[in-house]
């Protein structure tokens, strides 16, 4: 974090003196303007083949309609993206966890999250479709486009092209909404093909040699299974004589078993170990936080919860979670952990608080340090964020976490994990380019889609504002000034928002 901001103020220390001196007009007989904070490079790139693209008007005239039915589904999803984050401002605030600004700005290299190659060629794609469409929309509606170019603040903030401004604002409304609609719309499309492409061709030829054996998808520092060499993204083979296929099993953490796992170095490696329900997490303020030596590190060995059976095992995490279920709040149990070698048992009465209507304790648990996935789920959810869906409300969280996908790690499948599918670098890097390509084109269009000028969404919204108007009979300053009150006043709001969540991601 350290050396982005260190390279930001370099960058912001060479930006300084060259915008004054544009701004000077020193360099506009080489295409360098200011614009608002950023500098401005003109240039005629692009131009004619947006003219020789232009001539389908049929074409484009059918897709300016279906442009705009895309730009108003991206532009609620964004809504509910915006008003889903800010009911999570409590929980944001409260979380230790928080992102840099190298995470705010798309600088491939210096994000940590976008790789250099693939995130240039990502951006660089998408910029340039993006702007295109804007061009070829606006010549195929007989508006010319004066320059193209790129927009430069600190770092480059992405690319344009120009519309005869007073050319743009005397055309009909559905030209206008065509112009600002067709980069968010070809984004959309660019990336639907290529997740198309990559979920039902790339992805669909993986054969998963593990396929559903439990894999290691998150390993706690100082469990037994750390301490007995098992690595993250390792994959079991067997636990003792367990169908490795079956998380289900019981096991008795007093008891040693012999784990065999691969990893992408070696194969069929041996630990003996304690399989049981781990205590990995402490919830604040929870039952459990009045007891952390009891809890922390430790196995959760047995447990009675007052209905009649006296101490039962804690076989499992379902059994875990079956006798929480039977209990509720302010009820006491009496709880028997085990250290991690398997001694010093200690027992011990807790009350319990309520939650969701069942006894909560306010511990989270995995087994033995080990968070499991398996090959045929992370393939599942690689090739299609929907699989596990239920609901409308799902479809939309699935979506939002597929979006963030590559902040933890997922490209669409993290490099650590590749050795469970295939060993071909060529399928990789075809895939990781075509990931980053859909993924950036993705985001534009999402956050383009903004009801908030200068988004291309928030001059549609406009657009929109002025239709109903139009249907309720407003004319002239009244019309004007109830569709400038609402479309600034949306405007407002959405970036004030955004920078509201923005900030309390980085505070």
């Amino acid at each position: 974090m350290e050396l982005a901001y260190i390279i930001l103020l370099i960058l912001l220390a060479v930006y300084v003196p060259f915008y004054i001196y544009v701004r000077m007009g020193k360099l506009e007989k080489y295409g360098f303007v200011k614009y608002g904070p950023c500098v401005m490079i003109k240039t005629k790139w692009g131009l004619r083949l947006m003219e020789r693209l232009s001539k389908y008007r049929r074409v484009w005239n059918a897709f300016g309609t279906i442009s705009k039915v895309i730009t108003v589904i991206l532009m609620a999803f964004m809504v509910f993206i915006v008003v889903i984050d800010l009911t999570m401002i409590p929980q944001m605030m409260s979380s230790s966890t928080r992102i840099g600004p190298e995470y705010i700005l798309a600088i491939p290299g210096l994000n940590p999250m976008l790789p250099l190659v693939y995130g240039v060629i990502g951006l660089i794609v998408a910029m340039v479709v993006h702007e295109l469409a804007h061009g070829i929309q606006s010549r195929a509606n007989d508006i010319d486009v004066d320059a193209s170019g790129l927009l430069y603040a600190v770092v480059p903030v992405g690319a344009f092209v120009e519309p005869n401004n007073e050319q743009l604002q005397k055309s009909s409304r559905k030209a206008q909404m065509h112009v600002f609609s067709a980069g968010i719309a070809i984004n959309t499309v660019v990336a639907v093909v290529l997740f198309l492409v990559m979920s039902f061709g790339m992805l669909g030829s993986l054969a998963p040699q593990y396929g559903d054996n439990p894999a290691v998808g998150g390993l706690s520092d100082g469990s037994p299974a750390f301490n007995e060499g098992i690595t993250n993204y390792s994959i079991i083979t067997s636990f003792g004589a367990t169908d490795p296929d079956d998380l289900r099993f019981e096991f008795n953490p007093s008891n040693l078993v012999q784990v065999r796992y691969d990893t992408a170095d070696s194969k069929d490696n041996i630990a003996n170990m304690r399989l049981g329900v781990y205590v990995v997490a402490i919830t604040a303020d929870s039952p459990a936080s009045n007891f952390k030596s009891f809890f922390e590190k430790r196995f959760i060995y047995k447990m009675d919860i007052g209905d009649g059976e006296g101490l039962q095992l804690v076989s499992s995490l379902s059994k875990f979670s079956e006798l929480l279920s039977k209990t509720h709040g302010n009820q006491s149990v009496i709880v028997v952990t085990l250290a991690s070698d398997g001694t010093d048992e200690r027992t011990g009465s807790i009350t319990l608080a309520s939650r969701n209507g069942i006894g909560f304790l306010g511990v989270s648990t995995n087994i033995s340090g080990m968070g499991f996935t398996t090959p045929n789920e992370v393939l599942a959810g690689a090739k299609n964020p929907f699989h596990n869906a239920d609901s409308i409300q799902d479809v939309g969280m699935n979506m939002i976490s597929y979006i963030g996908a590559p902040f933890r790690g997922y490209s669409p499948i993290p490099e650590d994990m590749h050795w469970w599918y295939s060993d071909s670098q060529i399928f990789w890097v075809s895939l990781s380019t075509m990931f980053w390509i859909f993924w950036l084109n993705l985001v534009l269009a999402v956050f383009n889609a903004l009801p908030a000028i200068p988004f291309d969404g928030g001059y549609l919204f406009r657009g929109g504002v002025d239709w109903i108007a139009d249907k309720f009979k407003l004319t002239g300053d009244k019309k004007e000034a109830t569709v400038n009150m609402v479309s600034n006043g949306v405007s407002m709001f959405m970036i004030f928002a955004f920078m509201l969540i923005v900030m309390v991601m980085l505070i």
